[in-house]
C-alpha cells in the first residue's frame, strides 16, 4: 500500500499519537529509530503497522534493508510519500524514514517477584521526557531488573522519553506506579532503599551499599518527596568538590548505582 495524502484517515490518526491523549486511548507508540523497533521486537513486544518513506531511508541507508527486520512478523507494512511521513513523523529535523505503532505493554508491581540480587531503579515526580527516557537507559546499562516509576509526570511513551533512553523501555519491565506502592512492596520482599540526601552523614562511597536493592532519585528541581526522606533504609550523599551545590538527577543515579554494582562485585 502507497499513501500520498495527508487528508488520509490513517495518516490522520497515525499524526495524532503525537499526543499522550490519543497514545494512551490507542495504546500505542510510535518509535522511529531502529535500534529502539529492533529492542521492542527482541523483548516480545507486538508491532501493529510500520510505516516507511522510501526517498528518506535510501537517503540514510541507501537502499530497503532495513525494511528486513519486519519480514517475519505479521504487520501491516505501509509506504508513503515523504510529505506524509514528515506529517507522522516526531523526528522532523531528523527523520529516520521508518515509524513502527508498537502496542504499549503495563507491568504489574503486585505481580512481579524478585529474586535475590536483583537490582532496581525508582524515580518519583520525574518532569521532563528527555530526563525518564535518560534514566531508564541508565538503569539498563546496569543490569537493574526494572525501574519503579513513582507518581512520574513525564510521559513513559512520549517520543522524546523513547529516543533519549534508545529504546530501553522495552528492555526492562517498567512499572507506572506510586511512591507508597513500592515502599510497600519493599517492605513485603524484604528490600532495602537507598537515597541521596545533602543530610546524610556518610557519602556513597564510605556507606554498604551491598544490602541495598532499590536506588530512589527524585524530581528535577524539587528533590525527593518527604515521604522517600523519611522512609528510606540507607541516606548518603555524593561528594561535592565545586562551587554548585547539586547534581542533575541522572548524574547523581548514575553515582548511586554503578557505586552500588561495583560494591556487589
Amino acid at each position: 500500500m502507497f499513501i500520498s495524502s495527508l487528508q488520509n484517515k490513517t495518516i490522520k490518526e497515525v499524526s495524532k499519537l503525537k499526543n499522550k491523549k490519543y497514545r494512551d486511548k490507542a495504546l500505542l507508540v510510535p518509535v522511529e529509530e531502529l535500534q529502539s523497533i529492533a529492542f521492542a521486537m527482541q523483548n516480545g513486544f507486538t508491532i501493529a503497522k510500520v510505516f516507511y518513506c522510501r526517498s528518506i531511508l535510501n537517503i540514510k541507508f541507501g537502499d530497503l534493508q532495513a525494511l528486513d527486520m519486519f519480514v517475519k512478523i505479521p504487520c501491516e507494512l505501509t509506504e508513503v510519500s515523504q510529505e506524509v511521513f514528515m506529517k507522522i513523523t516526531s523526528a522532523a529535523k531528523n527523520p529516520s524514514g521508518i515509524i513502527a505503532l508498537v502496542k504499549q505493554r503495563d507491568a504489574s508491581l503486585v505481580k512481579h517477584t524478585p529474586n535475590f540480587g536483583d537490582l532496581y531503579l525508582a524515580a518519583e515526580g520525574i518532569e521532563q521526557p528527555y530526563n525518564l527516557g535518560a534514566l531508564i537507559r541508565l538503569a539498563d546499562n546496569v543490569g537493574a531488573k526494572g525501574v519503579f516509576l513513582c507518581d512520574v509526570r513525564a510521559d513513559l511513551y512520549d517520543p522524546e522519553t523513547v529516543r533519549s533512553s534508545l529504546g530501553t523501555i522495552f528492555c526492562l519491565k517498567i512499572f507506572r506506579t506510586t511512591s507508597v506502592e513500592v515502599a510497600n512492596w519493599c517492605r513485603i520482599n524484604d528490600l532495602k532503599t537507598c537515597i541521596t540526601s545533602p543530610g546524610a552523614k556518610l557519602s556513597c562511597f564510605d556507606t554498604d551499599l551491598t544490602k541495598c536493592s532499590v536506588v530512589v532519585v527524585g524530581a528535577e528541581h524539587g528533590g525527593l518527596s518527604k515521604f522517600w526522606l523519611d522512609k528510606a533504609d540507607i541516606k548518603i550523599k555524593i561528594p561535592m568538590y565545586g562551587q554548585a551545590e547539586s547534581l542533575s538527577v541522572s548524574s547523581s543515579a548514575a553515582i548511586s548505582l554503578y557505586e552500588l554494582v561495583r560494591q556487589k562485585g
